[in-house]
């Protein structure tokens, strides 16, 4: 470290820092040097000198890598980078990437100067500021950088090259959508002549396909080329590893193929070759050759099915798991995971291996391996595997490991569970051990499962609940009950308590009275206690002493809720005919009638008026109210209402005038009063409508409107039940010895249910909805059941709400009470915004809008889109049904030839205009034995825009539509009752999309046609089968996220809907049948949300049953769940100041030059309503499906000479304002 460029002081410093032999002074002496920077950095630049400015930054460095504050030396490192000496140059930018952040306030003095040296001439210079870059862009600065990082991608040095493609996957990653006008020279970067260049854009495209595979299903060939090329060494030896050429590169590129031929044969087969000779050449018996031949065989797992080269993968996967080294007995028990995705039979052979790592001590291995357990469950070792599961859950105290293993044993449970009464004994272990990481939603399903029942019979039912009262009451002996589990024992003994022989109502009343004295961390639990006590006493007829001092005790608790639940129960104990009547026995499912105008309170009402109490004033009255009280005020200095003035104060005695504000009042300010001053905003000849509460209308009072209560679909009607029952599959058993070992036993209990007496074969499919939006990256989420089912397959969260279920005698009313969404508080009718918080911030104050004069374009209104109920919005298409344009669809359950064919002569549509127009539908023929074009002729039909709008019953046809239909199974199948149409954001459908193939086996081919309707999005799933065998117990499970309902319906003979789970009977040979699930929203939706669906059928061949599972990924963004929302720009006004949560971001864009084509790109691609232009801004709303959340969208257009467009969006949810900014991005970019 002599080197002559360290000064003496500096090499002293860095030599006592490392001599250092404690904390204490290491910190000593960077204090002391922080003191010396400081005192140096004061000095003028001349008198230090460049080389010793140089130095100090260096040293400022140091200090900060220590963990000391040297932010005084931030700007001198940002000065440096203006420095023409390119060593200073180069120190300065590694100074700001290493001491400041993307969101510093200092990095904005760097925008010119990274913008200079990006167009230099100096390939050095060019690269120094290709890394700051990369370290400090931010969404503000991306548009002034981005088109001179897009021209370096053609730089002569290979090196910048490389630089300006890794800075271009940095900009992605800060701001999703902004490449899509860079695609085809990031294309371009992948065939460059350097292999880094290359490289590089692997990560690049990687993300970008991940977002949107279909439009780079094209570069399947290239990517194989290349991993060709590099397996046969034609890459430079600098990029061996290990005699292993590029095996980074080789790694990227198989997670490449793998995202590209997911659920694709024609892509897929493509693959095989080079994967092939890719595990064949990895096979070296080194680390980095076991590394290439797992992602290998992570990517065979993921394409469409090649039995040959799973059963190579199969070969590999053995030679890990049989490895005494626990890094390859870990990497094969994760890719056993995948391949058993595919075919459950090739973890047979290592079934004694699996139990062996179950009992292993090395704890990661013991986690990977109860992954692999919980993706080879099935309803003969669901029992085996929940054991395991639960037994790690009573040792663990991993906070994340138990919150996940409850998840997994209540998902288990839900899908495979044998009957009921284990399920309830299940589910009760896993509150016992885990209730402080089990959601409530779990709790809720399980409630609602003993309040409905099975659906079966009332017998069935009564021992359910009778099962669940004998363990609850057990359990009420244990001395520590988690809370959730106590609620679920409170309201379960509380309804049902009364069915028990073991125990009476006073011996049962006496416990919880006990009980209730407990410690309890939810002081909520009481609460559910106190109401089972009061449940209780209404059925015996009586008041106990002991539930009556309770009552007393609690009415001084500090918790509000108790105090409630005593006092009731005291006031409602001096009446016990009124307590029985307000809590008859087995009433929890009942339907409420409530009153929504309140009558019963019109007696205290009139009493209170008569009083003297004032009478009450809605919002938009006393809006009114406080402007005139101001406008009379306004000459006479004072402001007795309370309100805000506007007038200008009293001439003072100094020669400047004091402005208090602007008149907003009228259209001219009443004499003339703001022509008079000499200072401030000239609004002469203006309509003034914004004052302190936001935008007021001229005229009349706007009336406050009411919100709007969501739309709930009703489930479809229940077809009845087949008379033949489902065929039961017994799983043939392993042969096992006479005395078989412990590991044997365990192993057989595992792997019961796979092998030769039932072969599972799974395929998993993804797809995203790309409807008529901005095809934003599949999106992820777990769903609140609306209503109807109760099966326990059918998982329900009303978080919040106690469990609902109609009555055996009211069974009609089953599915009525799904809980719909809440209307968005903030309506016309809401209160109205504090001053200051009106649209000032929205149009980047409308005052600052000279629109007096001549260039200046004056606000225009732009009227909402509008229609009928019914009818398809602008921008969007309506779905083709199967039987050709125009036609209605065909019944399910019919030939597949007659599935296909035309019913009627289509229409001729007009062109679309922005799809694009096409020659009308040709129907598609062909036979049975012929279907191996058929998805790809399904999915590849032209999109078709409707001469008319055709109303929602025609377009399902014979799925929602009336009418008997035809069915090749026998009778005359009653079509499914179409959903009545209930009130929603805006009523006319979204749109539609083309049928395309999920998923396929050698029995099923799976499509999926898109539609977005006014309250809902409703995807049409046909199950067409491909074989002449009968397929029985066509089972669909939905699993959707927590921010999505689901409702599933089948116009099929038998078929049977249960919450999120329907059953079709049988389906013949060459038939197809048609599942409808709508989704909308049970609460705000996040930017992606991932909907899982796994099908099950029995196929049923010549007498032999053979089991087949399909795994199918769907997937939802914020696009598909939003709808144009009307409002009047007062309403706007409103609206904007009550919802907080903002996003401000710049968007660079070559398209939109006008206000009016940002609002027609908003309205088309992501469904909001213009509200109005004014200048060179607009304004636009929207609201979800559902929830009704609205979303509020003000646009700046023309900043940076036209080439950018401000956007600021509003929400009450920030997890909302970040899908909407992704899809703003991405349709404004484009």
């Amino acid at each position: 470290m002599s080197g002559a460029h360290l000064s003496k002081d500096f090499f002293e410093l860095i030599k006592n820092i490392g001599e250092c032999k404690s904390k204490q002074e290491e910190e000593k002496i960077v204090s002391n040097e922080v003191l010396a920077l400081r005192q140096r950095l004061s000095e003028s630049p001349a008198s230090i000198g460049l080389k010793r400015s140089k130095e100090a930054i260096v040293r400022v460095m140091y200090v900060e890598m220590l963990g000391q504050s040297a932010d005084f030396g931030h700007i001198h490192a940002v000065n440096m980078t203006q420095q023409t000496n390119l060593l200073c140059k180069r120190v300065g930018y590694l100074a700001c990437s290493l001491c400041l952040h993307p969101e510093h306030e200092l990095i904005t003095l760097l925008v010119n100067t990274m913008r200079r040296d990006l167009k230099s001439s100096n390939h050095l210079e060019v690269c120094a500021s290709l890394i700051a870059v990369s370290k400090l862009v931010n969404p503000e600065i991306l548009p002034a950088v981005i088109e001179c990082i897009a021209e370096l991608l053609e730089h002569t040095h290979e090196v910048v090259r490389k630089k300006a493609v890794m800075a271009l996957h940095r900009l992605h990653l800060v701001q999703p959508g902004c490449l899509s006008s860079l695609i085809d020279k990031l294309r371009r970067a992948l065939c460059d002549k350097d292999p880094a260049v290359m490289g590089a854009s692997l990560h690049i495209l990687h993300a970008l396909i991940d977002e949107t595979p279909a439009a780079f299903k094209d570069l399947v060939p290239s990517f194989v080329s290349i991993l060709k090329q590099i397996t046969e060494h034609r890459l430079p030896s600098s990029f061996d590893y290990h005699r292993m050429p590029a095996p980074w590169i080789q790694v990227k590129l198989l997670r490449i193929l793998a995202s590209l031929g997911a659920a694709d044969q024609r892509a897929s087969e493509h693959q095989y070759e080079v994967l092939y000779d890719v595990l064949k050449r990895a096979d070296t018996g080194i680390n980095i050759g076991y590394a290439v031949v797992y992602e290998c065989v992570r990517t065979v797992t993921s394409l469409y099915p090649n039995v040959q080269l799973l059963e190579t993968a199969a070969n590999h996967i053995s030679r890990f798991v049989s490895s005494d080294n626990h890094n390859l007995k870990y990497l094969g028990i994760k890719a056993l995971a995948s391949i058993v995705g595919v075919n459950q039979k090739y973890a047979l052979e290592h079934q004694m291996v699996v139990v062996e790592c179950l009992e292993d001590n090395d704890e990661t291995l013991k986690r990977k391996t109860l992954d692999l357990l919980f993706k080879m469950t099935n309803s003969a070792n669901v029992a085996f595997v929940t054991d395991k599961l639960i037994a790690h859950l009573r040792v663990t105290t991993d906070v994340h490991f138990r919150t996940e293993l409850a998840e997994r044993i209540t998902l288990l449970a839900e899908r495979y569970a044998p009957d009921n009464a284990w399920f309830i004994t299940t589910m009760n272990a896993v509150f016992e051990l885990g209730g402080d990481v089990v959601q409530p939603e779990t709790a809720h399903n399980l409630l609602r499962l003993i309040a409905e029942g099975s659906g079966e019979d009332d017998e069935s039912d009564t021992q359910l609940r009778l099962h669940a009262v004998s363990a609850y009451y057990g359990l009420l002996q244990k001395p520590h009950i988690p809370d959730v589990l106590m609620k679920v024992v409170a309201w379960t003994l509380g309804e049902y308590g009364y069915l028990s022989d073991e125990f009476g109502l006073e011996a049962l009343l006496e416990t919880l009275c006990d009980v209730i004295d407990r410690q309890f961390t939810d002081e909520d639990t009481r609460c559910w206690l106190m109401s089972a006590i009061t449940k209780l006493v209404a059925q015996m007829g009586a008041v106990p002493d002991g539930a009556a001092d309770v009552a007393k005790k609690y009415t001084a608790s500090k918790s509000v809720h108790l105090q409630q639940y005593c006092v009731e129960f005291l006031a409602l104990a001096q009446d016990h005919a009124l307590m029985a009547e307000v809590l008859p026995v087995d009433a929890s499912c009942d339907d409420l009638e409530l009153d929504p105008s309140l009558a019963f309170l019109d007696a205290f009402v009139a009493q209170a008026l008569a009083n003297g109490a004032a009478p009450y004033v809605p919002p938009s009255e006393r809006r009114h109210e406080l402007h005139g009280a101001g406008a009379d005020g306004g000459s006479s200095g004072g402001n007795s209402s309370g309100a805000l003035r506007f007038s200008e104060y009293a001439d003072p005695q100094e020669s400047v005038r004091a402005i208090g504000g602007v008149n907003f009042e009228s259209l001219t300010p009443p004499g003339g009063a703001a022509a008079g001053l000499s200072t401030g905003l000239n609004t002469a000849g203006i309509a003034q409508r914004w004052g302190a509460e936001g935008y007021r209308e001229a005229g009349p009072p706007i009336a406050s409107a009411a919100p709007t209560p969501p739309a709930t679909a009703a489930a479809a009607a229940a077809m009845p039940a087949a008379n033949a029952p489902p065929v039961q599959m017994a799983p043939r058993s392993l042969s096992q010895p006479a005395q078989q070992s412990e590991r044997e036993r365990m192993a057989a209990a595992l792997f019961s249910g796979v092998g030769a007496g039932q072969t599972t074969r799974t395929v998993s499919a993804s797809l995203g909805l790309a409807g008529a939006g901005a095809g934003a990256p599949p999106a992820a989420a777990a769903a609140v059941g609306g209503g109807g089912g109760g099966a326990v397959g059918s998982p329900v969260a009303t978080a919040g709400a106690k469990p609902a279920r109609d009555k055996k005698p009211k069974s009609a009313k089953k599915g009525a009470n799904g809980a719909g969404g809440v209307a968005d508080g903030a309506t016309a009718g809401g209160t109205a915004p504090a001053a200051g918080a009106g649209l000032g911030d929205l149009l980047g104050d409308l005052l600052d809008l000279d629109l007096s004069s001549p260039t200046a374009a004056p606000p225009m209104a732009v009227a909402p889109a509008s229609g009928p109920p019914g009818t398809l919005l602008p921008g969007t298409l309506d779905l083709l049904s199967l039987g050709g344009g125009g036609g209605a669809m065909q019944p399910p359950a019919q030939p597949l030839d007659a599935l296909l064919a035309p019913t009627s002569a289509p229409a001729q549509p007009k062109p679309s205009v922005l799809h694009g127009g096409g020659p009308p539908f040709a129907p598609i023929g062909g036979s049975l034995g012929n279907l191996a074009g058929l998805a790809d002729a399904l999915g590849g039909m032209p999109a078709l825009a409707p001469t008319l709008p055709t109303p929602m019953p025609a377009m399902l046809g014979a799925v929602g539509g009336g009418g008997a239909m035809q069915s090749t199974l026998g009778a005359a199948v009653p079509a499914a009752p179409a959903t009545p149409a209930a009130p929603a954001v805006h009523a006319p459908p979204v749109g539609a999309g083309a049928r395309t193939s999920l998923a396929m086996d050698g029995c099923v081919d799976v499509l999926m046609a898109q539609r977005l309707l006014a309250d809902a999005v409703s995807l049409e799933l046909t199950f067409a089968s491909k074989t002449h065998s009968s397929l029985r117990n066509l089972t669909i499970n939905v699993e959707p996220p927590a921010q999505l309902r689901v409702a599933l319906s089948c116009a099929a003979v038998g078929a049977d809907a249960r919450g999120h789970r329907l059953t079709v009977p049988l389906l013949h040979g060459g038939q197809a049948v048609v599942v409808i699930a709508r989704f909308d929203c049970a609460d705000v939706p996040t930017p992606q949300m991932r909907v899982p669906a796994f099908v099950s059928y029995m196929e049923d061949q010549l007498g032999k049953v053979e089991g087949r599972t399909l795994s199918i990924q769907l997937y939802l963004s914020t696009e598909h769940v939003l709808r144009p929302k009307p409002v009047s720009t007062a309403q706007f006004g409103e609206l904007w100041g009550a919802h907080p949560s903002q996003r401000k971001f710049t968007v660079a864009t070559k398209t939109i030059a006008t206000p009016q084509a940002c609002m027609q790109v908003m309205e088309e691609r992501l469904h909001f309503a213009p509200v109005q232009v004014i200048g060179t801004e607009c304004i636009m709303c929207s609201a979800v499906i559902g929830v009704g959340a609205t979303v509020l969208v003000h646009a700046k257009v023309g900043l940076m000479n036209g080439s950018a467009v401000e956007v600021t969006v509003r929400t009450k949810d920030n997890r909302m304002g970040e899908g909407v900014q992704r899809l703003c991005t991405q349709v404004l970019a484009s």
